[in-house]
């Protein structure tokens, strides 16, 4: 098997329009497919601050497994050790656990998605908490062109910490598109809103 690389530079401009969120996310990821329908992958991120190219943000690496026993139906599982500023501005370390559920329409050239994907996040630093959190995903990407794939994505995330009462952390909205330069080889260039 031959190894596929993906390499996704991507502009992030994250959060509400204020000079100190927008973001320049760097991804590099490597997948290879060791069996039919299976992927394994390894996928470095790097976040840095907009308005100070020298400052880090966040670091991270994705270690993902993907089945997909359809077409259309794929499970997913990603372990994330990452250092991101907390709010002191200091970098700690994080872990990341998620499971996916991820389903796709075809009609003609566009393509809908969903994906629900359930994350626990543990932090060594503050008292070894451990924070799950549900996220549904909603996305249309149009692929009537051979090298550009407009996307938009909706997600929303809801916290579960307290499994009683189940709240709205997050609302995710993202616009961007997708460059093929090769077969195995992409640019992705987005631009995401956060809401609180």
């Amino acid at each position: 098997m031959r190894p596929a690389l993906l390499a996704l530079p991507v502009l992030a401009l994250s959060t509400p329009a204020q000079a100190e969120d927008l973001q320049t996310w760097l991804e590099a990821k490597l997948a290879l497919e060791p069996a039919k329908r299976l992927e394994l992958s390894v996928a470095p991120q790097v976040r840095l601050q907009l308005d100070d190219p020298r400052q880090l943000s966040a670091a991270m690496v994705d270690l993902g497994v993907e089945y997909g026993p359809t077409r259309w139906l794929a499970l997913g599982l990603t372990y994330r050790p990452s250092y991101e500023r907390d709010g002191d501005e200091a970098l700690v370390t994080r872990h990341r656990l998620a499971a996916d559920l991820m389903a796709r329409l075809d009609l003609g050239d566009l393509r809908l998605g969903y994906r629900l994907r359930l994350t626990e996040k543990y932090r060594p630093d503050a008292n070894n908490q451990w924070k799950a959190t549900l996220r549904n995903l909603v996305s249309v990407t149009w692929r009537g062109w051979e090298d550009w794939r407009p996307k938009a994505s909706a997600e929303l995330y809801v916290g579960l910490d307290d499994f009683d009462q189940a709240e709205r952390d997050t609302l995710r909205l993202t616009v961007g598109t997708e460059y093929a330069l090769t077969e195995r080889q992409s640019i992705e260039v987005f631009y995401r809103v956060e809401t609180l």
